[in-house]
C-alpha cells in the first residue's frame, strides 16, 4: 500500500521489533523478534551505533525463518547480501545503518515468511535498533509497539 498524504506514517509502517539502547558486550548475538511478513511487501532494519570500544566489531544482518521462534533461521540470499560490518579500528562508530529488504527476497517456496534483524557484537558496542515494515496489504497496521504517537 502506498502512503497517501493523509495517512499517518504509523498507519502504513509497522514498528515490528526493537533492540533497546544499551552497550552490548561481546561476544554476543542479539535478535529483534521474528515477525511474519504475510501482510507486507518491504521493510528496513535500522541500527544506530554509538562510540565503539577499542578493537570492537559489529555485524548487522537480516535472517529469515519459517516460524516466530527462528529455529531454522538462515541468511537472505548469499550471506553478504544483507550484511554490514563495522570495526572500531577502521574508525567506525557513531553510525546509522539501514538494511532494506523486500518479501520477494525470502525463500517463500520453502516456507520462509518470518524475518528478524540481528547484531553480532565483539567488544563493547553501544547501539539501538528497530525493524520497520512497510507496504502493508491492509490499513491500518498494528501500533501496539509504539509507546506514544503524536500528530
Amino acid at each position: 500500500m502506498t502512503q497517501a498524504y493523509t495517512h499517518r506514517f504509523t498507519e502504513v509502517h509497522q514498528l515490528a521489533g526493537t533492540l533497546d539502547p544499551a552497550t552490548y558486550n561481546g561476544p554476543t548475538i542479539e535478535y529483534t523478534p521474528y515477525v511474519n511478513l504475510a501482510h507486507h511487501q518491504r521493510g528496513v532494519f535500522i541500527v544506530q551505533v554509538g562510540t565503539m570500544g577499542a578493537a570492537s566489531t559489529l555485524l548487522c544482518s537480516l535472517v529469515q525463518s519459517t516460524n516466530a521462534n527462528g529455529t531454522d533461521a538462515k541468511s537472505i540470499g548469499a550471506v553478504a547480501d544483507k550484511l554490514v560490518i563495522l570495526q572500531q579500528t577502521e574508525g567506525d562508530g557513531n553510525d546509522t545503518i539501514a538494511i532494506e529488504f523486500r518479501t520477494d527476497e525470502l525463500d517463500v517456496n520453502a516456507g520462509y515468511c518470518y524475518i528478524a534483524g540481528t547484531v553480532h557484537v565483539a567488544g563493547d558496542v553501544p547501539l539501538s535498533a528497530l525493524l520497520l515494515l512497510g507496504g502493508s496489504n491492509q490499513l491500518a497496521v498494528p501500533t501496539a509497539m509504539w509507546t506514544q504517537i503524536v500528530d
